[in-house]
This record gives C-alpha cells, sequence and structure tokens, in this order.
C-alpha cells in the first residue's frame, strides 16, 4: 500500500508530496523522478545553519543519479509544523531504507563542491583573522587602543581554525544508521 507524506520545501514554494511505495520513492508532478530505493548507492543528511536560515536535506543517489529532498527555514520555524512535516517524510524513507538497504549507513554532513566551498570560507576566515591580527601588532594599534580589538582577531581565528579542520577534506565521513537517523529526527535530537 503506498504512503504518502508532504512538505513546504520553503515559504514561498509551493507544497510536494511524496509517495512511497513497497521500495520505490516517487516525487510526482512535472520536474517529478522515482527511485528504487533498493538501489540506492548513496545516502547523505546535511542540516546547516547559516545566519537565520536553516538548510536541510536528504541526498539518495543510485547509478542514475542523485535526488533531493530538501528545506529552508528560518530559525523562528525551526520545531515547527514545516520543519516535522519534512522530518517526518524524511523519517519515512530513512525508515524504509533501513529494511531495503541492507543497512546502509548515512552519511551525515556535507561532502563535494560544499564540502569545499565550507572548508576554503574557514580557511579565508583563519587568514583573514591571523592576517588582521599581524596588521593591529604591525602598525602599533595594540599600544594605543589596547587589547580590546584583538577579541574580534581571537574570535575569527579561533571559528576559522576550529571550521576549517572541521570540514577539512579527506577526513573520515560520520556515518549514522538510517533507522537510528530516523529516530533522532522524529525526536528533534539532529
Amino acid at each position: 500500500m503506498a504512503e504518502t507524506f508532504g512538505y513546504k520545501p520553503a515559504l514561498l514554494r509551493k507544497r510536494i508530496d511524496l509517495v512511497l511505495d513497497g521500495t520505490v520513492l516517487t516525487l510526482p508532478g512535472k520536474g517529478g523522478w522515482s527511485v528504487d530505493l533498493t538501489n540506492v548507492t548513496e545516502v547523505r543528511y546535511v542540516s546547516m545553519r547559516v545566519t537565520g536560515t536553516i538548510s536541510q536535506y536528504l541526498v539518495l543517489g543510485n547509478d542514475s543519479g542523485r535526488h533531493r529532498l530538501g528545506q529552508n527555514l528560518t530559525i523562528v520555524e525551526q520545531n515547527g509544523p514545516r520543519d516535522q512535516e519534512f522530518r517526518t517524510s524524511v523519517s519515512a524513507v530513512l525508515d524504509r531504507l533501513e529494511h531495503t538497504s541492507s543497512g546502509r549507513p548515512v552519511t551525515i554532513g556535507p561532502a563535494g563542491a560544499m564540502g569545499w566551498a565550507m572548508f576554503i570560507i574557514c580557511v579565508l576566515t583563519l587568514l583573514a583573522g591571523l592576517g588582521l591580527g599581524g596588521l593591529v601588532v604591525a602598525t602599533g594599534a595594540l599600544d594605543r587602543r589596547g587589547p580590546e580589538g584583538l577579541i574580534y582577531v581571537v574570535g575569527m581565528v579561533a571559528l576559522g581554525g576550529f571550521f576549517s579542520w572541521r570540514y577539512r577534506p579527506g577526513q573520515r565521513p560520520v556515518t549514522m544508521p538510517a533507522g537510528q537517523l530516523a529516530q533522532a529526527l522524529r525526536d528533534g535530537s539532529v
């Protein structure tokens, strides 16, 4: 029996409905797609917060390409009705994957171009902080204004260093069983 789930991907976009019939997930309509969950070779879940916006998406990859279920919402909408609809839809897909893909784990976090972009942005923040710190010391501004000016420099260096290490290329990906991620999404702990 087919199950239907739906959610609004963004505030100004219309609601989309997903049909989960056995092991086949379908996004009907114009620009829609269909994927057999038994043939999925890549499963990735990403949730990123940039300023006041949360972007979260599930990527299902197979030999014919990648299919993405995504949503953007504001911080205020987190754990609200739109967020819950998306989490319910993704949890249903993950639960079905748990039983059909022989326990294929879900990779957590960005990869590919998005992972590289995050790494480069963070390295540039780190370098800007180091450069700004060097300029403060070299121009004597530290002597004239005191150490308060270094607060921003320390913040840039600390955040740039931490996040560039976190998004560094070549690291071993973080994975989680599909059923465990589905439960975490339902509980709101991810």
